[in-house]
């Protein structure tokens, strides 16, 4: 059985089988709730979405989109 939170994702992917070219898209905490097993599967996703001319914009905290993105963007907190 699946969480919740996969059968968004499930929904969302099959939402972007229609994703038009040169589209910008945003996804905020993508990773949320994902094991680390598991997001291999979606940069290899993200990176498939490139490939077709699309600009993706990820808003994420988890590190692990360190070592992927092409550009960052940080924001800190004043201690």
């Amino acid at each position: 059985s699946l969480s919740g939170g996969e059968k968004q994702r499930l929904n969302l992917v099959s939402q972007f089988l229609s994703i038009p070219h040169d589209a910008i898209l945003f996804f905020e905490n993508l990773s949320f709730g994902l094991s680390m097993n598991e997001l291999p599967s979606l940069v290899e996703y993200v990176k498939s979405l490139t490939l077709q001319g699309n600009t993706i914009v990820i808003i994420d905290q988890n590190n692990f989109w360190d070592n992927v993105a092409d550009y960052q963007i940080r924001f800190f907190e004043d201690q």
